[in-house]
């Protein structure tokens, strides 16, 4: 990779070198693997810097990666002056998104690996992203945990967090560009070696965390801090967190395999269109992983809605990457009330109201046949 901004990789570091103990600090992380690995990789940095704890952890719903008026509350209340993001596309521009009126407050650092959406650098806010430094650079193979590695790694000796690394670039499917970072690691660490990468150690910690996901949002912070206080990866490998991971693959199985008899196969457009009704777990990030494997050369695209919520969430998966999936939900979510869309061109996740699951639906028959033309 060519570095060709120096300039904000510079003040991204300068960034991390100023913070001071008597700084009001907050990490703000995503809630899949690289989010949790990326947080616990920032925070042990900070500390490091500081030499105290920071003052403030926060996570929000999967699908909800802006600021939120919740966090934005959360964050002056506890008044906070600077704060640093991992794996959250806070440059999108949606009426949610109070990043701005954060800025008002606090100095942001976000760490982000998904689509440009909006230069936000400015003397209040540092945004950088793989893409906007580098050239010829896959961001969504750049995954937040290795780029945040490799951001503090220029500002304090984070080497024993390498492991913690891995899970986020297994987690989201980047071992393919960073096999060697990763087979290195876990020879360090005396960790058997698989061709299937979620196979070894490091990659059921990813199933794990991703399954700790899916079972119940509000146990990240308990995931978070068992990755953070672990001595080495055996720690997480052998938690509590374990039980959660047995339950979300019993419900991942009975969905995975009733596949032709619950859901829309559209070979024309090379379209699997799945409604999860009420699931057990909200799984259907995780199953649509498993999909894109089963499918590699098929769009699938989960819709996941529960009785007692307006809102549906959704997950699509590209394996071959002949089809754009955040570009694909960005236009099928585009002007919908409480609506969103995006990611990365494998694998990107939005949200509707219920009350247009019919137009959004429309929508993605849409995109798939103007790609086919």
């Amino acid at each position: 990779m060519k570095l060709i901004n120096q300039k904000l990789l510079d003040k991204s570091t300068e960034f991390l070198k100023n913070l001071k103990p008597e700084d009001r600090i907050a990490v703000f992380h995503h809630t899949d693997p690289d989010g949790v690995s990326s947080g616990v990789i920032v925070t042990k940095t900070i500390e490091k810097i500081i030499n105290r704890k920071v003052d403030l952890r926060i996570n929000q719903k999967s699908y909800e990666i802006f600021v939120s008026e919740d966090t934005f509350k959360a964050l002056r209340d506890n008044n906070i002056t600077k704060v640093i993001t991992t794996d959250m596309a806070l440059d999108q521009d949606v009426p949610e998104n109070f990043i701005l009126k954060v800025a008002e407050f606090a100095e942001i650092l976000v760490i982000d690996h998904h689509k440009i959406y909006r230069d936000l650098n400015s003397d209040r806010i540092t945004l950088i992203k793989p893409d906007m430094i580098y050239e010829d650079v896959n961001p969504s193979q750049y995954c937040t945990a290795k780029f945040a590695y490799d951001i503090v790694s220029n500002v304090v000796n984070i080497k024993d967090s390498d492991w913690i690394a891995s899970i986020g670039i297994i987690g989201d499917c980047g071992y393919q560009t960073w096999q060697e970072f990763v087979e290195k690691t876990m020879e360090r660490y005396n960790i058997p070696l698989h061709k299937d990468p979620f196979r070894n150690e490091i990659g059921q910690i990813a199933e794990i965390l991703s399954s700790t996901e899916a079972y119940d949002i509000n146990k990240i912070e308990q995931a978070f801090y068992i990755v953070y206080n672990a001595k080495n990866h055996k720690d997480v490998l052998h938690s509590e967190l374990v039980q959660y991971k047995n339950e979300i693959e019993k419900e991942i199985k009975e969905w995975r395999f009733s596949i032709k008899e619950r859901a829309e196969i559209k070979d024309e457009i090379s379209l699997i269109y799945y409604e999860l009704i009420n699931p057990k777990f909200p799984i259907k990030s995780n199953l649509c992983t498993f999909l894109s494997y089963d499918f590699p050369d098929k769009s699938v695209v989960l819709v996941q809605e529960f009785d007692d919520d307006e809102q549906i969430t959704i997950s699509a998966r590209r394996r071959d990457g002949k089809v754009f999936m955040n570009d694909m939900l960005e236009f099928a979510t585009q002007g919908l009330e409480r609506a969103g869309g995006g990611g990365h061109k494998p694998a990107a996740g939005g949200r509707i109201l219920k009350k247009d699951k019919s137009i959004f639906k429309e929508r993605v028959l849409e995109w798939l046949k103007s790609q086919k033309n």
